[in-house]
């Protein structure tokens, strides 16, 4: 069994409606409970990108009150890269003392 795998989803559904349609959060759980069992008992490290970093987060709530504990017992850490968690960021140009050129 391979030690990493991907976790598509279908961006232009809710998430709640991730599972009804696709048990897609029951994927995730199964998936990462066999990741574990599969790796000498090694916890999951979940990287994500983007929207999936939300779509995770929500996973770990949805899990929760499936199982208490599910998250602590299975997941090492949680590596989010480029996902929107705190919203937008400001422009690098709002951190300098530098105005952009304006046309004339």
């Amino acid at each position: 069994v391979s030690t990493q795998s991907t976790g598509s989803y279908d961006w232009r559904l809710e998430f709640s409606n991730l599972e009804k349609r696709d048990n897609y959060f029951m994927w995730l759980k199964m998936n990462t409970e066999l990741k574990k069992f599969s790796n000498s008992g090694h916890k999951v490290i979940y990287i994500t990108h983007s929207m999936g970093s939300i779509v995770v987060l929500y996973f770990f709530q949805w899990v929760e009150n499936q199982s208490p504990g599910w998250v602590n017992d299975y997941i090492e850490a949680f590596v989010n890269i480029g996902g929107p968690l705190l919203g937008c960021s400001k422009s690098p140009v709002s951190y300098t003392h530098l105005t952009l050129p304006t046309k004339r």
